[in-house]
Parts: C-alpha cells; sequence; structure tokens
C-alpha cells in the first residue's frame, strides 16, 4: 500500500513539473512569432552569458596583471631595503611574507615552486614571486627567497570580486533586455507579413493597405503574395463559372421537372374524368379503377411521377453541393429516411422478398436532402440488381445493404462449367 502512495505522488509531481514545459511547447508551436522570439531570444541568452563569460575572464586577468605588477614593485623595494642594511630585511606588513628557500616552516605550497618569477596559487589565494637573495653566497645551491603577498588581506587592495561580480551581471542582464526588445521587434516584424496573408485568406474581401504593400516585397514573402493571389484569382474565377452553371442549370432542369409534373397531372385528371372517379381517390394506393388496363396507366403514371420527385430532389441537393455556403436542411431520423425510401422503391422488387434487420435500436438525426439522396441511390441500386432478395441492417452508425446477385452469379457460372 506504500509503495502505490509513493508511485502516486512520484506521478503526481512529474506530471505538475512537465505541465510548464507543455505549455511552453504548445505556446512556442502555436504561431510563428513565437518562435522567431524564441530563437533570437535564445541567441540572445548565449551572447549574454557569453559576453559575462569574457568579461569576467578579462576583469581576472587584468587583476592578476595588476597584481603581479605590484608584487614586482614589493620585490624591488625589498632588495633595495636589504642592500642598503645589509642584511635580509623583516616583512612589513601582514600581507607580506617573505621565506627563504631553505625555511623548513614555510608554507606547504611553496614547496612546489622549482624555478624564479612570479606565480599564482588559487587555493591559497597567494601571489608568490621568487628571485634570488641579494646576499646569497657561492656555498649556497639555491639562494632564493619567497616573497608572498595575500592580496585579500591587504587594506589597500580595493576588494574587485564581488564589484567586478556586479558590473558584469548588470551588463548581462542589460545585453539580455536588449536582446528580448530585439527579438521582439524583429518576429514582430517578421511575422506581420504573414499574417497579413492569413487574413487575406480569411477574408478576402477585406483588402487593406498594409496588405497591399506586400505585393510590392522583393523577398520570398513577396513571392508567396504574389503566388496566393494569382491562385486566389484562379479559384475566384472558378467560383464564378460554377455560380453561373448553378443558376443556369437551376432554371434549365427545373423547366422541364415541371413540364412534366404538370403532364401527370393532367392525365391522372383525364383518367380520373374517363372513369368517373375523383382525383383523390385516383392519387391514393388503392386501385383507381376496376379495369386493369386503366389500372396499368395510372401506375405507370405514379411511376412517372415518383421519379420526376426524386429528380426534383437530386436537382435540389446539387444546387446546395455546389453552393459555397449551405444552407441549413432540415433533419430527420435515419430510420424514417430509410423506410419511406423503401416503400418509394418497392416497384423495383417485383416478386423478390427484402427483410430490413436493425441490429440494434440506435437512431441519429441526419440532413434531409443529402442522406435521402445516398440511401436512395444505395436501395435502388440494391433492389435493381438483386435476384431474389435483399437484406438491409444497421449498426450503430453503419447502413449495410446486400443482395445475392453474386450468389446467383456463382450458381450460374457453376451451371455453366458443368
Amino acid at each position: 500500500m506504500t509503495f502505490n502512495i509513493r508511485t502516486s505522488n512520484s506521478l503526481t509531481s512529474n506530471m505538475m513539473i512537465f505541465k510548464p514545459f507543455t505549455w511552453l511547447a504548445n505556446w512556442y508551436r502555436s504561431h510563428i512569432r513565437h518562435q522567431v522570439f524564441s530563437i533570437i531570444s535564445l541567441l540572445m541568452l548565449v551572447v549574454a552569458i557569453g559576453i559575462g563569460v569574457i568579461g569576467w575572464a578579462a576583469t581576472e586577468i587584468a587583476a592578476d596583471s595588476f597584481i603581479n605588477q605590484r608584487v614586482s614593485v614589493m620585490q624591488s623595494q625589498w632588495i633595495h631595503k636589504t642592500e642598503q642594511t645589509n642584511n635580509h630585511a623583516p616583512a612589513t606588513a601582514q600581507h607580506i611574507q617573505i621565506y627563504a628557500f631553505e625555511d623548513a616552516n614555510k608554507p606547504q605550497f611553496l614547496n612546489a615552486i622549482n624555478r624564479i618569477g612570479i606565480e599564482e596559487f588559487e587555493l591559497s589565494n597567494a601571489h608568490v614571486a621568487t628571485f634570488e637573495s641579494p646576499l646569497h653566497s657561492l656555498s649556497q645551491d639555491r639562494p632564493w627567497i619567497h616573497l608572498v603577498y595575500l592580496p585579500d588581506i591587504d587594506p589597500e587592495m580595493v576588494n574587485y570580486g564581488d564589484g567586478v561580480l556586479a558590473y558584469v551581471g548588470y551588463m548581462m542582464l542589460l545585453v539580455m533586455l536588449l536582446g528580448l526588445v530585439t527579438a521582439h521587434i524583429i518576429s514582430k516584424r517578421f511575422s506581420a507579413p504573414i499574417l497579413d496573408l492569413v487574413e487575406q485568406v480569411k477574408a478576402p474581401q477585406n483588402t487593406s493597405k498594409s496588405i497591399a504593400s506586400t505585393n510590392h516585397r522583393r523577398d520570398e514573402i513577396g513571392d508567396l503574395h504574389r503566388a496566393y493571389q494569382e491562385s486566389f484569382a484562379r479559384i475566384q474565377a472558378f467560383l464564378q463559372r460554377e455560380q453561373q452553371f448553378t443558376r443556369f442549370a437551376s432554371h434549365e432542369l427545373r423547366t422541364p421537372v415541371h413540364i412534366i409534373q404538370g403532364a401527370t397531372d393532367l392525365l391522372i385528371m383525364t383518367e380520373a374524368q374517363a372513369s368517373h372517379e375523383p382525383a383523390s381517390r385516383l392519387l391514393s394506393d388503392k386501385p383507381l379503377a376496376q379495369e386493369a388496363t386503366s389500372h396499368k396507366r395510372l401506375q405507370v403514371i405514379q411511376r412517372i411521377q415518383k421519379a420526376n420527385r426524386e429528380m426534383n430532389e437530386l436537382i435540389n441537393t446539387f444546387l446546395l453541393i455546389g453552393r459555397e455556403e449551405h444552407q441549413q436542411q432540415s433533419l430527420k431520423s435515419i430510420l424514417e429516411i430509410i423506410q419511406a425510401t423503401i416503400e418509394q422503391h418497392q416497384h423495383l422488387l417485383n416478386d423478390q422478398s427484402i427483410t430490413f434487420t436493425p441490429k440494434d435500436e440506435s437512431d441519429f438525426l441526419v440532413e434531409e436532402h443529402f442522406a435521402g439522396v445516398v440511401i436512395s441511390n444505395l436501395i435502388r441500386n440494391a433492389f435493381s440488381y438483386s435476384h431474389t432478395s435483399v437484406t438491409m441492417s444497421q449498426r450503430g452508425r453503419r447502413l449495410i445493404i446486400e443482395n445475392d446477385i453474386l450468389e446467383a452469379q456463382a450458381k450460374a457460372l457453376a451451371m455453366v462449367s458443368r
């Protein structure tokens, strides 16, 4: 139990840690201006760090050079005083220490010195000048003197370390602020023409001076703008031709449909007058007359009217599809559309059987015109090319229509092969 609690706590803490990184990644990818700003800011951060490192190194080198010169002056003063007194002069200050090379009590770090000159020891923060004693004798192997200078306890030396760090930090901060301002200006200027193109793509009819000025640029942004203008002009010309065709087709296709509708209505009225029956009874599903010939003629007229209505609905659907902005269509149950389509194409079955078996009770609303055309086309083809039966099933949002045409073809091929 304890292990599970620790695991969940660690997962929670990891999620809290990665959440800011996810937000930063989304912020970076959301806008090209953010990407340009981030890249320039990162470069300026590297430059600021580089300037800080170089400034600190230069200050340290200058400080070491100044201290070494001060040690050289102290060495010259000590030698001059020793020659005057003809005796090794003692150290006159706490920050100066004098040791002979053979002195057994000298600090441990002085044992590493094996040449004459000035050396710096970082751990002890000491500068050591090694030179020959002016009072040496020929019997001495190494008549060297160590002048140890401790700048940290020298009251005349300014504590330059903290001051230099502060100035270097201020310089880095100033460079970073200037870099952020520069990144903001450059990213804004770089992304402005691209944003203008995006606005023009979203609302091509709203052209502004800033968008128009992009066309005069000689860089890649100007090339992109001109290429878009050419493509947009071709698309506009295509849309105008499509709209003209839509208006022409709407007029030319609806005219014969209305003529056919009027002609079939007139035929039904003629049949009603001939059989002395009212037209309302002739439009019903029951036989309109007792005579077989009159009944067959009325069936043919009704089929023509149904086909004409289907043609009218198909024209309306094509006109809706051809428009750039689709009008809101009425929603209807998918099961109602299926049942109505089956009844509408019942005459195609003749003596065949049909079974509709919904696998579940799911029902949903669809756009009436579009769904009606698609389902009508599928059912009409299934009824027209079936052999004996058609099976329909609905599984969620999937409608499956099957007929036995493949089985019939397989049986026919088997009989031929025999």
